[in-house]
């Protein structure tokens, strides 16, 4: 656009740059009109914006002045062999989101973002020429034959145009910069431009216009979710479903850089991986199976606390359990190159464990042992076993659970989480309660609570067990085996506890955010716990899942869909994490991705029920009824049915035009509810699918007086928005409503 030369300025004895406009671009300019334009941008005073000093026409050439800048250019950065830091990364597009934050609200929009105008002097990044290329727009007198001057269609560069940019809207505002901060944002972190491989102008122009990028989490493993999202959105191909500033930007970029304990999630980083696969249980006794899964869990938590080792998410690890699979299929779900295996075998107060590492891909045997012990020795032999996995797979455990001093520790390395040593008799009833969260969630989730009281009662201070203890009644609650009002008081005091006694607990972090979410209705307080469980735990993937659903109740739906996604990637095999992820694509409105991820859910488990439950519900929002009342049918088939395949059949049957059988389901309800706890949003929406709205208000009033938890999701969920046939959605204008979700009080 214009031949820039080095110049000095000798009445003030430094030097600038002159940049001349090219003939083509010069050709037809109002030169008073284009230095009235520069004038304005000359305004910008920023510490990343490189200002004008002047502008003006000699010689039939259009030019303007700017200082010196010393460095290089992010696109010189870019080309140099040595990558980015992602630290580093964030930081320039932190400045550049300052320059830009600063501009548009001075009403100077830049138009031609791009590595080329970005300068990195020391340790800042500045953005040059803004406002040039509105200012050679406002100035055009006569229309041009240059491909980029036509009439209608903006100055900029194509790799870097924003669609309405590239299409000639004559109405582009500071949206186009967000786009191109996005390309640019790509570009730095995955290291290649979203639309790599085009060769022309053109090839970019109908790329930004059609063509979506492969999402950015793929391209670049090891990103913040928010910063993830945030690209994302700024790659929107509408302007309005881009962030609407730029200090948008720099707050997202700001929480990333300020706070040490924000998560950065590296789902496949390239060291050491392992997944821990559930050890045989080899006992006479068959009961003795929770013994077995909490050995191979307790080495598996020891192992996580390795920053050398990249260990897959227990719940995954454990979907092979009573499966036959090779080993190379297993590493190659979990993403891991190495397997442990193991049995136990418990005779009286001895065990013994056999261990054995192999390679996932060729089945070779890296490691293997058998330990003869006494029950007491069982923290020793965890311990052993996981150093020795370690030391095997070239790394060395930082921790002081094995009971490392002097120069055996690292001083280089932060000291990790210690474990708490328990009595034999505490452990085993800890273990035993673990095994019913584990396996239970919500049938026969009773056994849970007991066999922690009974650890609790041996040791008091067993923080593991307090912890466990929340976790049980957590999941009580949300089945509805218990009034939520009483299972989230217990969830809140028994995680409580668990931090009192260990502060570094991740999971009872996690169970406050679920405690603040779902029955206090505080979002702000549940990130604050994720951010402090993820700091803990970095692959925690429940805590991600929270953090999705704290995105969902503001309606922030793309950043809740990548959040889970990371949720999903840290535990691809995990039924919960996958339900999750159903749950928010399908509270995004997403029905057509929904019904995609839950038909791939059931290609892998096809004996799932709840797959097929919530299937149906996408199925019931798209109008496809009777692929809904099949999936509904299959549901009930494979296990016992619940309240809330309950209330879909009411809510199909209404939609098929069949309200008896909705009433049947209502009348049923009503009745169970006399003798056991049944939601009160769960009989709104029977009521509500009826179309009955004073007698579905009237519930879900009863229902926020007791806090049932599904209020938080009050003005996400779309069940709450669909009327029956032939009814006006009257829900959504509806006075009571309204004053629900205000109360309520989380709705943006």
């Amino acid at each position: 656009m214009a031949r820039v030369f080095v110049a000095d300025d000798v009445a003030l004895g430094r030097r600038v740059v002159v940049k001349v406009l090219a003939p083509e671009f010069g050709e037809g300019l109002s030169a008073e009109r284009f230095t009235r334009e520069v004038r304005l941008a000359a305004r910008l005073q920023h510490p990343n914006i490189v200002p004008l000093f002047s502008a003006g026409i000699a010689g039939g050439a259009s030019y303007y002045t700017m200082p010196y800048i010393e460095g290089e250019s992010l696109r010189g950065r870019l080309e140099r062999k040595d990558p980015l830091t992602t630290a580093d990364a964030i930081g320039i597009l932190r400045d550049i989101a300052r320059a830009l934050a600063h501009a548009h609200e001075q009403g100077v929009v830049h138009r031609d973002i791009k590595p080329d105008n970005i300068l990195l002097s020391r340790d800042a990044a500045v953005v040059a020429d803004f406002g040039i290329a509105k200012a050679m727009d406002a100035a055009r007198m006569v229309q041009s034959d240059a491909a980029l001057t036509q009439h209608g269609t903006s100055i900029g560069t194509p790799a870097y145009m924003a669609p309405e940019q590239a299409a000639g809207d004559p109405e582009v505002d500071h949206r186009a910069d967000l786009y191109a901060w996005g390309v640019i944002a790509y570009e730095v972190l995955a290291g290649h431009h979203p639309f790599a491989g085009k060769r022309t102008g053109q090839a970019y122009i109908v790329a930004h216009l059609v063509e979506v990028p492969a999402p950015l989490g793929t391209a670049c493993s090891g990103l913040s979710p928010a910063i993830v999202a945030l690209v994302t959105r700024c790659l929107s191909k509408a302007p309005a479903d881009r962030p609407a500033t730029a200090r948008e930007l720099v707050d997202v970029l700001g929480t990333l850089t300020n706070h040490s304990e924000t998560p950065v999630l590296t789902p496949f980083p390239s060291i050491p991986s392992i997944a821990v696969l559930p050890f045989l249980n080899l006992s006479a006794e068959p009961e003795n199976e929770y013994f077995s899964d909490g050995i191979s869990e307790e080495i598996l938590s020891v192992l996580a606390q390795d920053t050398g080792l990249r260990v897959a998410a227990r719940s995954s690890s454990f979907a092979f359990k009573g499966r036959q699979a090779n080993l190379r299929t297993i590493g190659e779900q979990l993403h891991v190159a190495s397997l442990l295996e193991g049995t136990v075998r418990r005779v009286g107060n001895r065990v013994r464990i056999t261990a054995q590492l192999v390679n996932a891909t060729d089945g070779y045997h890296l490691w293997s042992d058998r330990f003869d012990r006494e029950l007491t020795d069982i923290f020793a032999v965890q311990d052993e076993i996981a150093n020795a996995i370690a030391t095997t797979l070239g790394h060395r455990l930082r921790l002081v659970a094995l009971g490392r001093s002097g120069s055996d520790q690292p001083t280089s390395q932060p000291t990790r989480h210690t474990r708490q040593r328990v009595s034999i008799e505490a452990y085993d009833e800890f273990l035993k309660g673990r095994y019913a969260n584990r396996n239970a969630r919500g049938v026969g989730h009773e056994a849970g609570p007991p066999a922690f009281e009974r650890a609790l009662a041996l040791e008091p201070e067993f923080a593991a067990a307090h912890a466990g203890l929340g976790e049980s009644y957590l999941w009580l609650g949300i089945f509805f085996a218990i009034p939520p009002s009483d299972a989230f008081a217990r969830v809140r005091r028994h995680a409580q506890r668990a931090l009192a006694l260990d502060p570094e607990l991740a999971d009872a972090h996690w169970l406050l955010a679920e405690v603040s979410l779902w029955h206090d209705w505080d979002v702000e307080t549940s990130e604050s716990h994720i951010q402090r469980a993820l700091a803990l735990e970095p692959r925690h993937p429940f805590a991600f899942m929270t953090l999705a659903l704290c995105h969902n109740t503001r309606k922030r739906h793309q950043d809740a869909i990548d959040t889970a996604r990371v949720g999903v990637q840290v535990d691809p095999l995990g039924l919960g994490t996958r339900i999750w992820f159903l749950a928010i694509i399908f509270n995004a409105r997403e029905y057509d991705l929904q019904i995609a991820e839950a038909t791939q859910l059931i290609d892998e488990q096809p004996t799932y029920s709840e797959a097929y439950r919530w299937r149906a519900m996408g199925r019931i929002m798209r109008g496809d009824l009777s692929l809904a009342r099949s999936d509904l049918e299959k549901a009930a088939s494979l296990a016992p049915t619940h309240v809330w395949w309950d209330t879909n059949v009411a809510l199909l049957s209404s939609q098929e035009g069949n309200p008896a059988e909705a009433r049947r389901v209502r009348d049923d309800l009503l009745r169970r509810s006399k003798t056991e706890w049944v939601s009160f949003v769960a009989l709104g929406q029977v009521e509500q699918s009826l179309g009955d709205y004073d007698a579905a208000l009237d519930w879900y009033e009863r229902a926020y007086q007791s806090r049932d938890f599904l209020m938080s999701v009050f003005h996400t969920d779309p069940c709450f928005r669909i009327a029956p046939p032939g009814k006006a959605d009257l829900i959504a204008n509806d006075s009571r409503w309204i004053s629900l979700v205000q109360r309520v009080g989380l709705a943006p």
